[in-house]
């Protein structure tokens, strides 16, 4: 009896999905083909989710070209906006006018007559019960998942359409947030289903769906008087209470695991070409090899965020006291799969002041931490400066 009076509920909370477009104002409904752009630039709606996709372009790191699926995706802004960059996007959304308005925003765009076709897909399929014969590189469930009567179900299907390593982002709200006077108002007014979670909740869902790793995230967006700059002010704004739970799971699979957030960091390195002896900043070039004996795939390519490997050399002297613990940056040609060997020429300034010396070689995830630090032993070189 319950069963089938929950199926009820949740037919009745699809179809007030399906109709809510048009049920708004026209204001409102105005907004969605212009989202994320409205009539309050300082709020949420702009500033907010500009931010919002600047972080997820970074955090995902995709390649040119990557495949995106944009799950519940309204209007399709955030589609937009991955096509923009070059990506091959689709959106799914259970209402055929959402589907429509997303449409006609990309086809006003104008991008195909100027010669820089889009590669942006629509579709209408319920999130809880969708097919789609690709697998995708990444998906997104940004701001949707608490309309979904069997959140589990969407989870599930994001778990098949991902490629192994592919990720999943999710923003979510609180566990508070039906209880939010404007919540209660669109439900009244939509019949919508709003909810709110917990974040075990959402893990253990995650995890449930076969995502075997899922990180916790916590947005910063600051930009400081310099006069009131201070550890303090910044640890505040941190400790803040977040409005929205930000995950990023993993599916498993090559690559799944990267220098962002690391597994298990080893390597075999051997140099070639460095001599036992220079004079003073003499220019040197060493052959580097390198073996990725990790699970971890090593990116290459600097971020102020860190997180990318790079060869790290520190002098030091005989009797092992350090000299320069950042000696000099050695950075990698290309990302590194596990098992994987890549080799090429480095040129490396010999120290500027004559002198008996250890050249120790390590590599280091920026920001996080040295290989040595991981249990994996550098490579120590002794050098003389005439």
């Amino acid at each position: 009896m319950l069963g089938r009076f929950w199926a009820r509920k949740t037919d009745a909370f699809k179809q007030a999905a399906v109709e809510y477009p048009n049920k708004l104002s026209e204001d409102r409904r105005e907004y969605l083909f212009t989202k994320p752009f409205g009539a309050d630039p300082w709020g949420d709606d702009f500033c907010g989710k500009l931010h919002d996709f600047a972080h997820l372009v970074e955090l995902l790191r995709l390649p040119a070209g990557a495949s995106v699926l944009d799950i519940g995706c309204g209007p399709g802004w955030l589609t937009e906006y991955f096509g923009r960059l070059g990506y091959a996007a689709t959106g799914i959304d259970i209402s055929p006018e959402m589907i429509k308005i997303a449409t006609s925003r990309i086809r006003s765009l104008g991008f195909p007559r100027r010669g820089r076709g889009l590669n942006i897909t629509f579709a209408v399929m319920d999130s809880e019960a969708f097919e789609l014969d690709t697998l995708f590189d990444a998906a997104i469930i940004y701001d949707a998942l608490h309309h979904f009567a069997d959140d589990r179900a969407v989870l599930r299907n994001a778990f098949t359409h991902l490629r192994p390593g592919g990720r999943l982002f999710l923003k979510e709200p609180l566990e508070h947030h039906p209880s939010a006077p404007e919540t209660q108002a669109e439900v009244a007014e939509f019949g919508v289903l709003e909810r709110g979670f917990r974040r075990e909740y959402l893990v253990d869902g995650l995890t449930a769906a076969g995502f075997y790793q899922t990180l916790m995230l916590r947005q910063a967006d600051l930009m400081l008087d310099e006069g009131r700059l201070s550890l303090a002010y910044v640890g505040s704004v941190l400790a803040a209470t977040p409005a929205y739970h930000l995950l990023l799971a993993v599916k498993p699979g090559a690559g799944a695991i990267d220098s962002r957030w690391p597994g298990v960091l080893a390597a075999d390195l051997r140099l070639d070409g460095l001599p036992g002896r220079a004079s003073p900043g003499e220019i040197l070039d060493v052959t580097v090899t390198v073996t990725n004996t990790g699970d971890t795939l090593w990116l290459h390519k600097p971020s102020r965020h860190g997180g990318f490997i790079r060869l790290g050399v520190q002098l030091l002297l005989p009797d092992g006291f350090m000299r320069e613990p950042n000696f000099a940056s050695i950075y990698l040609p290309a990302d590194v799969q596990p098992g994987e060997t890549v080799a090429w020429t480095a040129r490396l300034n010999a120290p500027a002041v004559p002198g008996r010396y250890l050249l120790r070689f390590d590599l280091v995830d920026e920001l996080i931490s040295w290989f040595q630090d991981r249990g994996n032993p550098p490579r120590d070189v002794p050098f003389a400066v005439d």
